[in-house]
């Protein structure tokens, strides 16, 4: 990569291409799992090489295995952007506080 592309995108998006394409990705990933798409099928949807690679690329962003974030999320009622997912404290894959509303999009990287 030139390394003028990379500064002025660094620039332009206060992070490079690649962190931008890790957020990206996760944020599809998690949309697709709340969804209940396979972790299997969703690995290569998202141009990973296998499940393993996946799975290592989202305990890294995410803090937790897509299937613990999976069934952390589904503990906590139904997941829509569209309403606030209700549950208790330490419930949910981001461990927000009790009384704050989680939005299922709260709990996904922004792209930018």
């Amino acid at each position: 990569m030139p390394p003028e592309f990379y500064l002025a995108f660094k620039g332009t998006f206060g992070a490079d291409p690649t962190q931008v394409l890790r957020a990206l990705r996760m944020s599809e990933a998690c949309a697709r799992l709340r969804a209940g798409e396979a972790i299997v099928d969703l690995a290569g949807a998202l141009g990973y090489r296998s499940v393993k690679s996946f799975g290592k690329a989202f305990r890294v962003v995410m803090g937790q295995p897509p299937a613990r974030w999976r069934r952390a999320l589904s503990q906590c009622g139904p997941a829509s952007a569209r309403q606030p997912l209700s549950r208790t404290a330490k419930c949910g894959p981001c461990q927000a506080s009790k009384n704050e509303p989680l939005r299922s999009q709260d709990c996904c990287p922004s792209p930018l």
